[in-house]
Formats: structure tokens, sequence, C-alpha cells
């Protein structure tokens, strides 16, 4: 046993095993062990913050943004090709290469889109880490704690067991391929090692 002291009103001779300030009546307890999870928190960063690795530097796709670029010139020529069926009097021709063009042209866009911002995403977060390395490392590493502290939360919604394991999209579409869509795995995210119950 050892005398702390109070947060509130200062008294030294607190019991560092009482649960509240005999003078103040402030929750020691409470503040003790919030003092210890942080201190906690903090050996567990120091220790960790080497083996934080920084994300690699993106590099440029221009393999993908040359490919659904193509997309939409193929979606442009067919569009032209429309028009010109159009004006030969020819509709249904029109209408089929006018439904290919907007389709091709529509997927080449969502693609193209969807590639450059994630390129741009990935920049920004390899400058983020480069400029602002210990703050890069902090978030990692809290974002490490969260997940942990989850994964101690997580019981079994049938036998309470805390001996949980989390159903990867292998397992899931491994299911799927062996018993089809009345696979048990289907839709679950989580599997009880104890009773085996899903969800």
């Amino acid at each position: 046993m050892a005398l702390v002291k109070c947060p509130e009103c200062g008294t030294d001779n607190v019991s560092d095993t009482a649960t509240s300030c005999p003078n103040c009546g402030c929750n020691v307890k409470a503040y003790l062990d919030q003092v210890r999870y942080n201190q906690e928190i903090k050996e567990y960063k120091q220790q960790r913050a080497s083996s934080v690795r920084l994300p690699p530097e993106p590099k440029k796709n221009t393999a993908s943004i040359a490919g659904y670029s193509l997309l939409l010139v193929i979606a442009a020529i067919l569009i032209f090709i429309a028009i010109g069926a159009l004006t030969n009097d020819s509709v249904v021709m029109f209408i089929v290469f006018m439904l290919f063009g907007l389709a091709i042209g529509s997927l080449g866009f969502i693609f193209l889109n969807d590639s450059l911002t994630k390129s741009k995403r990935a920049r920004a977060l390899y400058d983020y880490a480069i400029t602002h390395k210990e703050e890069y490392i902090n978030s990692v590493l809290d974002e490490e704690i969260k997940r942990a502290q989850y994964a101690q939360s997580l019981r079994c919604p049938v036998c309470g067991s805390n001996q949980i394991k989390r159903i990867g999209t292998g397992d899931r579409m491994a299911g799927v391929f062996m018993a089809g869509l009345a696979s048990s795995k289907i839709g679950k995210q989580y599997q009880c090692l104890k009773c085996g119950h899903k969800w």
C-alpha cells in the first residue's frame, strides 16, 4: 500500500487502495485506474513505435489509367458510329451502338475516377506519414489499440465466450463454394471457437 495525492483537494495521505478521498470524496480509484491505463498505453506505444512501417511511396498507375482512358475512347467511337447510323435512318443500329457506347463509357469513367481517387488518397497518406511521422505512427498505434480492445470486448451471444474468431472473406468464399447458398458463413463476421455459433 502506498499513499497518493488526491487530484481534487490535494490531500497527501490517501491510500492507493481507497475507493474515494476521505477529505473530499473524490473517486481516487477511478483516477488511479486511468493513470495506470495511460501509463500502460504510453509504454505499449514506446515498445511498438519502432516496428510501425511507413506506407510505401505510391507509384503512378499509368497502365490502369491508360486502360480506362481507352474505354472512354472506344465509347466515344461507338457513340460516333451510332450518330452516323441515325443519319442513315438505321434506328436499330443507332440504339445498339449508343447503348454499348454509353455502357462502356460509364464503366470507363467509374473505373478511371476510382483509380485516380485511390492514387490521390495513397499519395496524401504517404505525404502525411513523411511530414508528420510521429503523428502517423501514433495514429496507427491508436487504431491497433482500438482493434485489440474491441476484440477483447466481443462475446458470443449464445454462450458468452470471448474465444472469438473473425470469419475472413476467404473462409466465406470457401464455404459458399463447398455448400453453395446454404453455407452458414454467408453474411456472418464472427465465429465462437467454444460453441461454434456464427453471427
